[in-house]
Formats: C-alpha cells, sequence, structure tokens
C-alpha cells in the first residue's frame, strides 16, 4: 500500500490481511478506509460475517423458489 511506512510487524500484517479480505469480497472501493488497527480487524470480521449471512440468505431463497 502505497504511504505506509510502519516499522511495527502486527500493523504490517493487519493492514495487509485487510487488504485481502477486501480485494477477495471485493467491496474495496477506497472512499473509506479504517486508520487503525482495531477498526481493521473490526471490519474484516465484519466483511467475513456479512458474505456467510448473505450467502445464507441467497440459499434460504433459492430453496423457497
Amino acid at each position: 500500500m502505497v504511504g505506509y511506512e510502519i516499522n511495527d510487524w502486527v500493523t504490517q500484517y493487519v493492514i495487509a490481511y485487510y487488504w485481502s479480505i477486501v480485494t477477495m469480497i471485493t467491496v474495496g472501493y477506497g472512499d473509506i478506509t479504517p486508520k487503525s488497527d482495531t477498526t481493521r480487524i473490526f471490519t474484516i470480521f465484519i466483511m467475513i460475517f456479512s458474505s456467510g449471512m448473505f450467502g445464507y440468505i441467497m440459499n434460504k431463497i433459492a430453496i423457497i423458489f
């Protein structure tokens, strides 16, 4: 990521994991980005949970039809 010069290896891994999750789930527009490790980790869990819920709901709708 451009503009990040961080010496803390934990923060580097959190940023890298956040980037990979956002890219795989394809929600990464870049308009609003978390600035701290806590908000990045929270966002990762919310994205994974939301993707699972979306899949579950689509499955239930398909079963109905």
